[in-house]
């Protein structure tokens, strides 16, 4: 890290320093580091730097927080199942949204329908995140992180393959998460690099032609805590299904399934 300017804290910069930044242009998650080494070139402050934690930059601090996420949070959205990580999009994207998928397709030819099995559907996510964290002595006595997702869906599935069997999942669509920042004692904790995946899956066995379908309301809670030097994951929910009506020719089964990943 090199400083341009003297004053506004720089002067009391030294070896064992910690430095911390909020989310910037310049530093897109923030940082956290521990001055080693200070030198002066061409009149800059140059300081080499290494990773350091919360504890080393916390001495007492305690904090509690909760947000619901909304469509202004998704500064991008991906349909294809690929890392959108670098992507950049307008506004304007929603957690409600409809689909038509097709999920397997026996010749790779989207043109010949006999081999197909589709989906159709629409979604509602409302994704809540709480954390908690407690340091004190330079120690950490309480974290938790955990994610609540909350999803009300409408899925139908189309087949009009034979098959003795098939189960497959699909990413149908990734949304990408605005950083936002969270402060305890004064430090910046940056959240960042969030992403929310919608998975399309089905298992079941299928012959001739079916449709299936159903709505589902689910909320599902996962994460991971720290508490009396132990680490342990958070993983409840709850379900409520309503089928939709089924109708076949021949003799079928089939799951059609969303699953929402943090």
């Amino acid at each position: 890290l090199t400083f341009t300017t003297s004053g506004s804290g720089v002067d009391k910069i030294k070896v064992g320093s910690i430095l911390v930044s909020d989310v910037s242009t310049i530093a897109p998650i923030g940082f956290l580091r521990k001055v080693t080494g200070i030198t002066t070139v061409s009149g800059n402050k140059v300081c080499t730097t290494e990773q350091a934690s919360l504890t080393d930059a916390i001495v007492k601090g305690k904090v509690t927080y909760n947000r619901l996420f909304t469509d202004s949070d998704i500064i991008g959205e991906d349909s294809s199942g690929i890392d959108i990580s670098a992507q950049q999009r307008v506004q304007g994207l929603s957690f409600v949204f409809n689909y038509n998928k097709i999920i397997y397709d026996a010749d790779g030819n989207s043109s010949t329908t006999y081999d197909q099995i589709k989906f159709n559907g629409e979604m509602k996510i409302e994704p809540t995140f709480d954390f908690e964290l407690d340091i004190d002595g330079s120690r950490v006595k309480k974290f938790v992180a955990k994610m609540a997702l909350k999803n009300t869906s409408k899925i139908s599935a189309e087949s009009k393959v034979i098959l003795a069997s098939l189960k497959r999942e699909i990413v149908l669509k990734t949304f990408h998460l605005n950083p936002f920042t969270i402060s305890i004692a004064g430090v910046p904790i940056p959240i960042a690099k969030q992403w929310i995946a919608i998975v399309l899956g089905m298992d079941g066995s299928l012959a001739a032609r079916v449709t299936a379908g159903a709505q589902n309301i689910n909320t599902a809670i996962a994460g991971l805590s720290y508490e009396n030097n132990s680490w342990s994951t958070i993983n409840t929910q709850d379900n409520s299904f309503s089928s939709q009506p089924l109708t076949f020719e021949g003799a079928t089964r089939v799951e059609p399934w969303i699953q929402v990943r943090y």
